[in-house]
C-alpha cells in the first residue's frame, strides 16, 4: 500500500502562467495551450497500487469505499507545472485576430465581448460544448456556436487529466481543488492583459457536471474571478445512485483502449458499458438515437481523484450572477433526491438558490432532457432559453439574434 491523495477542499496558490498560441481551427476559433504552475491542498490516502485496479472486484470495491476512504485521509499539497488545451472562439462580427469591428455591449464598454470560460464533465473533453469528440455534423447541439451567435465569445477548456491536458498522478494530482487552481491561473493571466484571448468586461463561468462543481469551488475560493455562474447539470444534493456508477463498468483505460489511452496510469478509468451511460446521460424519446453510440465510442476518460470531492456544499462568498441548467430527466440528480425520484429534481434545482446566498441573482430552467443538457432534440431551445436569462442577470440586450424565438416556454 501507498500513501498518495484524494480531495477535500482547501486551495492554495497559483504561481505563474505562459501561454502559447497553436493552430487555427475554424473561422473564428484559435487552439491555445495554457502552461500553468498550481498548488492546491489535498487529502493523502492509502489506495491499492496501479496492478491492482486491473482486477475489477478490487476496482469496484475500491470505488464504493471512497467515502470511508476520504473521511480517514489527512491533508497534503500538490503541486506542479501543467499544459491545459483550450480553443477560443468569438462572434462572427470580430475578426480573428480578437479585434472587434461591430460588436458592442452594454456590459463592456471597452468593446470585447463578455467570455464564456466552458468547462467540461468527466468522462469528456472540450469538444463536448462545440460537435463532440466524434464531431457531430448536426451544428444545433452546438453550445459554442449557440453563444458566439448570441455575442459571447467562448474559451472552452480541457480539465487537468483530459482531453489533450496533461494527466498526471490521477488520484494524487487530478482532483477537483487542483483542477480549479489551473483554472483559476488562466482567467488570472487573461485579465493581466498577456495571453493571447483579450481581457473582458464580463466573465462568465459555464460547467457542465463535474465542471460545475468545479465551478462552485472557483466562485467560493476566488469570487472575484468570474461575474456569473451557469452550473449545467448540477443541484443542491450530491448523487447517492452508486448502482448508477458501477453499471458504467470502469475499468482501466490503458486496458479497455489501450490504441488511445495506453500511456496512461491505471488509475485513469474508461466506462464499458454504452447501456449504462445513454441511461445515465440521456432522456430515452428525446435524443437523436445515433447520439449515444458516437457518444460511447468517442468517451474521454475518468481520474479515480476526481469521485473525491463535490465541490462546496454552499458558496456564501460569491456575489455574482447563478444561472442553474438541469434536465428535468437528470438521472444523476434523480438519484440526489431522497427517494430517487425525478419529479423531485425542480425542488433540488431551485434549492441552489440557498446555497448562493449572497448572489444577486438567481436564475434556473429545467428543459425536458437527461444529463447532457447539449445533445438532446431540445438543445436550440435550451440555448436560447439559457442566453435570454443570461443577458437578462447581465443586462444585455440580446434582441435579433434568435434561433427559436417561438415557444421558448416549451420544456
Amino acid at each position: 500500500m501507498r500513501s498518495i491523495g484524494i480531495l477535500l477542499g482547501i486551495i492554495h496558490c497559483v504561481a505563474a502562467v505562459s501561454i502559447l498560441t497553436t493552430v487555427e481551427t475554424a473561422e473564428n476559433c484559435k487552439n491555445i495551450t495554457f502552461t500553468v504552475q498550481a498548488t492546491a491542498t489535498n487529502i493523502l490516502v492509502d489506495t491499492p497500487l496501479d496492478s491492482e485496479f486491473s482486477n475489477t472486484a478490487t476496482l469496484n470495491a475500491y470505488l464504493q469505499n471512497l467515502p470511508v476512504t476520504v473521511i480517514n485521509g489527512v491533508p497534503g499539497n500538490r503541486s506542479g507545472t501543467f499544459d491545459l488545451a483550450a480553443v477560443y472562439c468569438v462572434p462572427s462580427s470580430i475578426t480573428s485576430d480578437t479585434t472587434t469591428t461591430e460588436f458592442q455591449s452594454p456590459s463592456d464598454s471597452n468593446g470585447d465581448p463578455p467570455l464564456q470560460i466552458l468547462i467540461h464533465g468527466s468522462t469528456y473533453t472540450k469538444e463536448y460544448w462545440d460537435h463532440g469528440a466524434w464531431n457531430d455534423a448536426n451544428s444545433s447541439y452546438s453550445w459554442r456556436m449557440a453563444a458566439n451567435s448570441a455575442g459571447y465569445a467562448t474559451l472552452a477548456i480541457d480539465k487537468l487529466g483530459s482531453g489533450a491536458s496533461s494527466h498526471p498522478d490521477p488520484v494524487l494530482d487530478v482532483q477537483l481543488p487542483l483542477q480549479m487552481e489551473t483554472i483559476h491561473a488562466v482567467i488570472k493571466q487573461i485579465k493581466s492583459g498577456k495571453a493571447v484571448v483579450p481581457k473582458s468586461g464580463t466573465y462568465i463561468f459555464v460547467g457542465h457536471a463535474s465542471g460545475s462543481s468545479l465551478g462552485a469551488s472557483l466562485a467560493q475560493t476566488y469570487p472575484d474571478d468570474i461575474d456569473a455562474l451557469v452550473l449545467t447539470g448540477y443541484s443542491s444534493g450530491s448523487s447517492a445512485n452508486t448502482s448508477l456508477i458501477l453499471a458504467q463498468q470502469y475499468e482501466p483505460a490503458a486496458i479497455s483502449d489501450s490504441k488511445r489511452f495506453g500511456n496512461l496510469s491505471y488509475g485513469y478509468l474508461l466506462g464499458n458499458s454504452l447501456e449504462a451511460r445513454t441511461t445515465a446521460l440521456y432522456y430515452e424519446g428525446h435524443y437523436d438515437p445515433t447520439i449515444p453510440p458516437n457518444d460511447y465510442s468517442s468517451r474521454g476518460v475518468q481520474a479515480i481523484g476526481e469521485r473525491f470531492s463535490l465541490g462546496p456544499k454552499t458558496v456564501p462568498a460569491f456575489q455574482g450572477k447563478v444561472l442553474v441548467l438541469t434536465g428535468a430527466n437528470d438521472q444523476v440528480v434523480c438519484g440526489s433526491t431522497p427517494a430517487r425520484q425525478c419529479s423531485l429534481v425542480p425542488d433540488a434545482v431551485m434549492n441552489v438558490n440557498a446555497s448562493f446566498s449572497s448572489s444577486t441573482g438567481f436564475e434556473y430552467y429545467i428543459p425536458q432532457t437527461g444529463r447532457n443538457v447539449n445533445w438532446h432534440y431540445k438543445a436550440p431551445v435550451t440555448f436560447d432559453v439559457t442566453f435570454q436569462k443570461l443577458d437578462s442577470l447581465l443586462g444585455r440586450s440580446s434582441a435579433g439574434w434568435r434561433v427559436n424565438s417561438d415557444g421558448l416556454s416549451e420544456g
